[in-house]
C-alpha cells in the first residue's frame, strides 16, 4: 500500500498517478515492507524553488528506512527517491535471506 503526504503542494493526480508507477517500478509494493509512506512538499529556499521527496518503508524484520531527495523538478526527486529506497530494501532482502554477508542495514536517513 502506498500513502501519499502533501505539505506546501498541491493535489495533483497526475504526481501521485507518477508517484504510484515508480513505486512499482522498483518492486517496492511488498508485503514485507507494509506501507510506503511518501511526502511530497514544495518550497522555496536559498537556492530557490525546490521539491523535496521523502520516502519511508519498513523492511521486516528491520526498522524504518527512510530516504529524502530534493530537486527543483519534482519528478527528479521521487526518481532519486525510489531508487535509493528500492537499493536499500535489495540490502535488506539479500542480509535476511543470508546472501550478503554480515552487513544488515541500520535505521536512519539515507
Amino acid at each position: 500500500m502506498i500513502r501519499i503526504d502533501w505539505h506546501g503542494a498541491a493535489r495533483d493526480q497526475a504526481l501521485k498517478t507518477y508517484v504510484e508507477q515508480r513505486i512499482r517500478s522498483f518492486g517496492l509494493l511488498d508485503p514485507n515492507l507494509g506501507v510506503v509512506t511518501v511526502r511530497l512538499a514544495h518550497g522555496s529556499g536559498l537556492g530557490g524553488f525546490h521539491a523535496r521527496c521523502r520516502m519511508m518503508a519498513r523492511p521486516v524484520p528491520w526498522a524504518d528506512v527512510v530516504v529524502e531527495e530534493t530537486d527543483v523538478d519534482p519528478h527528479t526527486a521521487i526518481d532519486r527517491s525510489a531508487e535509493r529506497l528500492a537499493d536499500f530494501v535489495a540490502l535488506a532482502r539479500r542480509a535476511r535471506d543470508g546472501q550478503s554477508g554480515t552487513a544488515q542495514p541500520d535505521s536512519g536517513v539515507l
